[in-house]
């Protein structure tokens, strides 16, 4: 993790000029004491607050990267960003925590910003990170998948130095960066398309106070943003 750089290519930026990557590195974390009634409250207030409910702002952000999934080559009602995802399932009322509570976490600070956001194992990340195109042959094994997912130039995706760690953006995450019970350093990313609002910076913010709760121990926590004003930063 020593001298982790963390960019977004120029290309991805010339696409989207208005771009915004927001994030939390979070490192120490130990959840031997994994138990915590704020972050339990934060889920169930989660779901009432969108359970068989319609928000102008989910379908806003909806909206804005089904366009983005057009332009990627793909039909945007069959692949889905990860906020769309999590947001179908909990309005119609199905399950969408349990994996974790790193996980449940990031995922009910996400549909509660009605935000796309990832999170991946830093230990088990190989070089620097980049948002970038992807490349004509590559691939990736999404988590739970058993074959992998096929990569061509249109496809905006997460890399570190030898892998994909994420497809169609922020669609589907890499298995072997997945985030588990024994995951100890992390790093989160909120993407949006046009930034500019506090969203991100409220979203994180949760998320780092979330964490630090049911965290045996003080965790060491730096926040980030990059845009085209500042396309990279270094841990």
């Amino acid at each position: 993790m020593a001298n982790l750089e963390i960019a977004i290519s120029d290309k991805v930026l010339t696409s989207y000029p208005g771009l915004t990557i927001s994030g939390l590195v979070v490192k120490g974390i130990d959840r031997t004491a994994d138990q915590s009634e704020e972050l339990e409250r934060y889920l169930n207030r989660t779901v009432d607050e969108h359970e068989n409910t319609d928000s102008p702002l989910a379908k806003s952000e909806i909206q804005s990267w089904r366009s983005v999934y057009s332009e990627m080559g793909v039909k945007p009602s069959k692949v889905l960003c990860s906020f769309e995802s999590l947001y179908k399932r909990v309005s119609k009322g199905k399950k969408v925590f349990g994996i974790n509570k790193l996980v449940d976490a990031y995922n009910a600070v996400s549909l509660r910003h009605c935000l796309c956001m990832g999170g991946y194992d830093l230990d088990n990340i190989t070089g620097s990170i980049s948002l970038r195109y992807g490349r004509k042959g590559e691939e990736m094994l999404p988590i739970g998948g058993d074959k992998p997912i096929q990569i061509d130039e249109k496809v905006v995706a997460y890399s570190d130095a030898t892998s994909i760690l994420c497809v169609y953006w922020n669609h589907r995450d890499a298995d072997h960066t997945q985030i588990t019970n024994k995951t100890k350093n992390v790093v989160f990313f909120v993407d949006q398309i046009q930034g500019g609002d506090n969203r991100a910076e409220l979203a994180l913010t949760d998320l780092s106070k979330l964490i630090s709760r049911f965290s045996k121990n003080d965790v060491a926590i730096d926040f980030f943003s990059l845009d085209k004003q500042k396309p990279m930063y270094q841990l």
